[in-house]
């Protein structure tokens, strides 16, 4: 791989992009807009300026990761090519009995599930659960466009608690609380997954027979209706069911199916509101007399603080509990 170095008052850095070697098809990006470097490099690069200014944002992001240095040191065209990810996808081909490198849709579906199921064990690891709000929806997501890709491999059963002790083994050594929350990792990624298998097939007819309606009546749009339907009986994500629909060239009604979700938030919480159900609010805190958080973390490492409330994002609490054992139970 080229690599061209720039001197910079004996100061080296890697150039911004890297190519491959078989045949200059493409460029891969190591680092993103270098000029926000520049509290490293003289800002009279081609000048006879040797002062080094101090920007006032610091730690901003260049985007060049462990993993995109990983894809020059090893020589690779990817990430997903990088040894430790590379093992993941290798465990997938054993499950699925696909090849990687035999087709394009093979190798997307191949590397959907490897992504997903490393992005899905830390955040389970970190405590996140599946849910229809956040990241926790973000996680939901995330798992079932990885089960929809292993059934379009072949596989009709739940697998991908069977991912995560590849996954764990080639993150253990910087990472070794996926160890300790293995079996907390596993139930709630196949709790997730299973709830979503009762459901799919049932879904799939469903979404079929309205992309075989379309087709039939000459439409290309399903509508926001229909796709909130699909999303609040079968548990179908916005997002599969619009790579569903753009694969048989269909659109989706986005707009309409945001007023549907509106529509419902405002059913349920109105039903909160007649159960006299408390929630999390704004006026959750608003008791407590206390002066606004400074961040010292620019200049020190280590800080004392006081624990003023816990809450559990219903009330206030004496005690929280962040056991993962009880969460288990």
């Amino acid at each position: 791989i080229f690599k061209n170095f720039l001197d910079v008052s004996r100061l080296h850095f890697l150039c911004l992009m890297t190519y491959s070697p078989r045949g200059c098809r493409f460029f891969v990006k190591i680092y993103s807009e270098m000029q926000r470097m520049r509290e490293y490099i003289r800002l009279g690069i081609f000048t006879s300026n040797t002062e080094l200014n101090i920007i006032i944002q610091k730690n901003i992001d260049t985007g060049m990761g462990l993993e995109r240095l990983a894809v020059v040191c090893q020589d690779v065209d990817s990430l997903f090519d990088v040894d430790t990810v590379m093992n993941i996808t290798h465990k997938v081909t054993e499950l699925t009995g696909a090849t990687y490198g035999q087709s394009v849709k093979m190798d997307v579906s191949l590397r959907v599930i490897t992504d997903h199921i490393r992005a899905t064990v830390f955040m389970a690891s970190d405590g996140i659960l599946p849910s229809n709000e956040g990241r926790g929806y973000v996680m939901r997501r995330l798992l079932r466009r990885a089960a929809r890709h292993g059934r379009m491999l072949g596989i009709d059963h739940p697998f991908l608690t069977d991912l995560v002790d590849t996954v764990i083994i080639s993150s253990e050594v910087g990472y070794p609380e996926l160890r300790e929350h293995e079996s907390y990792i596993k139930k709630v990624i196949g709790t997730e997954e299973e709830r979503f298998y009762k459901t799919i097939d049932s879904g799939m007819n469903i979404l079929n027979g309205m992309i075989q309606h379309l087709h039939e009546t000459h439409k290309k749009i399903l509508s926001g209706l229909d796709v909130f339907k699909l999303n609040d009986t079968f548990g179908f994500p916005l997002d599969l069911t619009k790579e569903i629909a753009a694969e048989a060239g269909l659109g989706i009604d986005e707009a309409a199916f945001h007023v549907e979700m509106t529509r419902q938030r405002e059913r349920a919480r109105a039903e909160r509101l007649a159960k006299d159900i408390s929630g999390w609010s704004e006026d959750l805190f608003g008791e407590l007399n206390a002066e606004p958080t400074a961040f010292d973390g620019y200049d020190v490492l280590k800080e004392t603080a006081k624990v003023l409330a816990l809450s559990d994002g219903e009330e206030l609490n004496d005690a929280v509990s962040t056991d993962y054992e009880e969460r288990e139970n």
